[in-house]
C-alpha cells in the first residue's frame, strides 16, 4: 500500500480528525436541518401555514448565501495567520451555540426559528 499523498506536516491523525469531523457535521446537518427542525418549524413554529415551507426554504436559502459569501474571506484570514484550529473551534462553538438556542423556539416563534 502506497504512502497517502498528504502535505508537510500533516499526519494521518490530523487527517482522521478532520475526516471524522466532517462526518459528524454532515450528519448533523442531514438530521436537524433536513429532517428534524423542518418539519418541527412548519408543523409546530408556522402551526401548517400554508407559507410555512417557503418560509423555511427561504431561511435556509438565506443562511447558504451567507455562508457563501462570508467563507472565502474567513477562510483566507485562517490561512494568512495560520489559524484554522482557532477558525473551527469559534465556528463549532458558534454551531453549538446556535443548536441549543433551537431548544427555546416555540409555537409562533418565526422569525427566531430563522435566525
Amino acid at each position: 500500500m502506497s504512502p497517502l499523498p498528504l502535505n508537510p506536516g500533516v499526519t494521518r491523525r490530523d487527517l482522521l480528525g478532520w475526516a471524522m469531523y466532517d462526518f459528524a457535521n454532515s450528519g448533523y446537518a442531514t438530521v436537524v436541518l433536513t429532517a428534524v427542525f423542518s418539519a418541527y418549524f412548519v408543523g409546530v413554529v408556522a402551526a401548517g401555514a400554508d407559507w410555512a415551507t417557503l418560509a423555511w426554504t427561504f431561511s435556509l436559502s438565506l443562511s447558504h448565501a451567507l455562508v457563501m459569501l462570508s467563507l472565502p474571506t474567513i477562510s483566507a484570514w485562517a490561512d494568512d495567520r495560520a489559524a484554522k484550529k482557532p477558525a473551527l473551534l469559534i465556528s463549532t462553538v458558534g454551531c453549538v451555540v446556535c443548536t441549543a438556542a433551537l431548544a427555546t423556539v416555540g409555537a409562533g416563534d418565526v422569525l427566531w426559528a430563522g435566525c
